[in-house]
């Protein structure tokens, strides 16, 4: 309760604070912009209902959450920052069965420490623990603004950011969070359990095709797992019209039961949609998810793709309920903004499995059902999800969430178990600075 309390102090006291600019992380500027300082606090309340199982049943859950950050950019010259971000976190609920991994206690610890080193225009050089994103983090993903401890890496790059071309080079480790409460800055730098090397190629604005982007990953796990990922990206606009397709391979090997199995995996998405020119910014939009699965355990291949490191809340559906493995995914969506500083998503998710003798994943690679004979149909259901978004008209700081979700549950789901639909509801406030 003492902990509870002093978070609550800390957010009135926060409330009093006027940025100068509210859209920037780093807002409060010091010495001629030399200091940047910036941070954020939220808390959440979040209750999820009749969520499926492996073993075929049904579990519920809520929870409340918060988290407290404070960043600092030193710029001493232009051609280099230092970045250090500090975070603690608290879970007012715990322990969870299995509903919310991404909410607990965490002593305060350095989330990002890396500085960025630019000794001509065109070419950074980075190192050290930072967020990061690749793929609108379908593949790599940093969760800041979901997980109340959102996922870093360690790691150093080389960035060569020319008019017609980018060239971005990488190695990551994705940080393993040490939950000891009683130890500050605990998390092991450089940890195991994978290593991923990246090389990421960026066209813009080719032709009448927009920006290209070329890729690949290769992520090597301690556990003698690895894979290959290529990918092509094209996305851009035209007038009104936006897109975005992306196709990724997978090849390497797996290990299922002791037999090394060869990877031979794909997905791909086309996201398009239609802005229309009008006083509530209306946009309606169309999306394609698709992940291949494994038909045959028995076949000595593996045919799953593995979307990586990725933080996919909101990419199949803001439930979590799915990730973009053995998954048809068929959405369509608007979003519009009827009053000022109030902005509506709303949309119907229906998925099927691209093999029913492969599982139904959620959106942390768990199973979250499983019939091996393949008997169960692969329609798995519909998500209705309703999210709004307000932003008081007297700071820009200061955000409100409500967010309401159903998943109606079809054929795939009475046939490997209870099949009760499930709900998921949840407020969120959050002040950045």
């Amino acid at each position: 309760m003492k902990k509870g309390i002093g978070i609550f102090v800390l957010f009135l006291s926060l409330l009093i604070i006027k940025s100068a600019v509210a859209t920037d992380k780093m807002s409060l500027s010091f010495f001629d912009g030399k200091l940047k300082v910036g941070g954020d606090f939220y808390v959440r309340f979040e209750t999820r209902s009749d969520y499926y199982t492996q073993d075929g049943g049904r579990i519920k859950d809520h929870g409340t959450s918060s988290r407290q950050r404070l960043s600092f950019s030193l710029m001493p010259k232009e051609e280099f920052q230092f970045v250090i971000t500090f975070l603690k976190t608290l879970d007012w609920d715990d322990p969870h069965p299995s509903l919310f991994p991404y909410a607990y206690d965490h002593g305060t610890d350095i989330q990002q420490a890396y500085f960025i080193l630019k000794p001509f225009d065109s070419i950074q050089l980075w190192a050290g623990r930072r967020e990061i994103a690749y793929l609108n983090q379908r593949l790599i993903g940093h969760s800041y603004g979901w997980t109340n401890k959102p996922i870093n890496f360690d790691g150093a790059g080389i960035i060569f950011d020319g008019k017609r071309v980018k060239v971005d080079l990488f190695y990551l480790n994705k940080v393993l969070r040490d939950l000891d409460e009683t130890h500050a800055f605990n998390d092991d730098w450089y940890g195991k359990p994978a290593d991923l090397y990246g090389m990421w190629l960026t066209f813009k604005k080719v032709s009448f095709l927009g920006n290209i982007d070329t890729y690949l990953l290769f992520d090597d796990r301690d556990n003698k797992d690895n894979s290959y990922t290529p990918g092509l990206r094209v996305y851009g606009k035209k007038g009104l019209w936006d897109y975005d397709t992306n196709l990724s391979l997978q090849f390497g090997r797996k290990h299922i039961r002791g037999e090394k199995l060869e990877r031979h995996a794909w997905a791909f998405y086309v996201d398009t949609g239609y802005t229309f020119y009008n006083p509530i910014k209306a946009r309606v939009a169309f999306q394609y998810n698709y992940a291949s699965g494994d038909g045959d355990p028995n076949d000595h291949s593996y045919h799953t793709f593995d979307q990586l490191y990725a933080c996919v809340h909101g990419k199949y559906g803001l439930m979590d309920l799915f990730s973009w493995q053995n998954m048809h995914d068929l959405y369509f969506y608007s979003t519009l903004s009827p009053i000022k500083r109030i902005k509506i998503l709303s949309g119907i998710h229906s998925f099927w499995l691209d093999d029913a003798h492969d599982a139904w994943y959620n959106c942390y690679k768990k199973v979250q059902r499983h019939d091996p004979t393949g008997n169960a149909d692969s329609f798995i259901g519909n998500e209705f999800d309703l999210l709004i978004t307000y932003n008081p008209h007297y700071t820009k700081n200061v955000i409100f969430k409500a967010f309401y979700g159903h998943f109606f549950a079809a054929s795939y789901v009475d046939d490997t178990g209870e099949s009760d639909d499930a709900d998921y509801f949840y407020l969120q406030l959050e002040y950045r600075f």
